[in-house]
């Protein structure tokens, strides 16, 4: 008797919660997928007036990670090799 009051107490209580946590979510994502819009617009409004930074963003950081790696493999070869004995 005792167990199935609690049991049905407890279930009772995880349903409103759920429906709840369901009615939440969806109130949620339409605030959130109004404000995901309102970003993309502002952006694109904000991409005419952009310069070649903001743009090539992806290009330059590729560049210079490129770069990067370049320089770090010659200063370690000039390391390897300025230790290099002749036999």
């Amino acid at each position: 008797g005792i167990i199935m009051i609690i049991t049905s107490v407890v279930l009772t209580f995880l349903a409103l919660n759920f429906y709840k946590m369901i009615h939440t979510k969806e109130a949620h994502e339409l605030k959130m997928k109004n404000r995901v819009n309102a970003v993309i617009a502002e952006a694109q409004a904000y991409e005419q007036e952009a310069g070649f930074g903001k743009r090539h963003a992806f290009l330059v950081f590729a560049f210079t990670t490129g770069l990067r790696g370049g320089m770090e493999s010659i200063v370690f070869l000039i390391g390897v090799i300025s230790d290099f004995k002749d036999p």
